[in-house]
């Protein structure tokens, strides 16, 4: 059987030099600006092949972190130059997932061109991926997307509508089920968010530190099982293996340019090595 698995995620890079030791800031020389550092945000592709693994990256974007601008008592009372203030400001800062929804609407848009069905094919993402626009853009395009969301988010469950933290709490002992598969006990129900539409919610305990914590995931369709929800997610981790092998085997963090084309010429050459 074939699984087709995508997930999206970014990883810090940190990046230090003589007079930067230990700072997530570059100096960039040519435009006489301090900016924020470059964390790449990667789509991933895992496709199972009746028992065979393939990995590969299919996009790459460069996402600059917003910089604090709280004042501290030594820049208080100093006036700061045009040219040294930080670029990346809340104006034209861009965030994470609008950089996840570029990726995913030129692949859908790529799809469409090719006439590939869709069908079958599963996104998982974690909870800074976790936003109505992206749900609405794989809407009715059979990806199934699988994302772990904040415990904060309200939804409406039996008539009731409250965050999961309280959701998860209500859960009585006798509801929880034994997964087959997986060593965890879960609950699973179907949920309406007043953004994300119509979706199954799962409530599975995870043992942290000798304790049982209920951790939470939800999927954009109701016609899914529980072991198969959770699955999609732990394919997941392929993406967090890929950025540990090519950051400790492949120098992923050792590049000496400032500017982002330099910079993204170093990622993608490394990607390429990669794969």
């Amino acid at each position: 059987r074939v699984k087709i698995t995508l997930s999206v995620d970014d990883t810090y890079d940190a990046k230090s030099g003589s007079q930067m030791e230990g700072t997530a800031v570059i100096n960039d020389h040519h435009d006489g600006v301090v900016k924020t550092l470059y964390n790449p945000i990667v789509l991933y592709c895992k496709i199972d092949w009746f028992g065979e693994e393939f990995t590969f990256p299919l996009a790459l974007q460069l996402w600059q972190q917003q910089k604090s601008r709280r004042k501290t008592r030594r820049t208080r009372n100093k006036k700061r130059k045009k040219t040294n203030r930080n670029n990346n400001t809340k104006k034209n800062h861009k965030k994470r997932w609008q950089y996840a929804y570029d990726m995913l609407r030129d692949l859908l848009d790529f799809c469409k061109k090719v006439k590939l069905s869709l069908d079958g094919f599963s996104l998982a993402a974690d909870n800074a991926y976790c936003v109505d626009e992206i749900f609405d853009l794989i809407k009715d395009t059979g990806l199934i997307f699988v994302v772990r969301p904040k415990n904060t988010n309200s939804f409406e469950i039996k008539g009731k509508v409250d965050n999961l933290r309280f959701h998860g709490r209500a859960v009585k002992s006798h509801q929880w089920k034994n997964s087959r598969r997986y060593l965890f006990r879960y609950v699973k129900h179907k949920g309406n968010h007043k953004k994300y539409g119509l979706c199954t919610i799962l409530f599975y305990e995870e043992i942290i530190n000798g304790r049982a914590r209920i951790k939470y995931l939800i999927a954009n369709t109701h016609d899914i099982r529980a072991d198969s929800l959770f699955a999609v997610f732990k394919r997941r981790w392929s993406i967090e293996i890929f950025f540990r092998n090519i950051k400790q085997v492949l120098g992923f963090s050792n590049y000496s340019g400032r500017k982002l084309k330099a910079v993204k010429a170093h990622y993608l050459l490394r990607m390429i090595t990669a794969i």
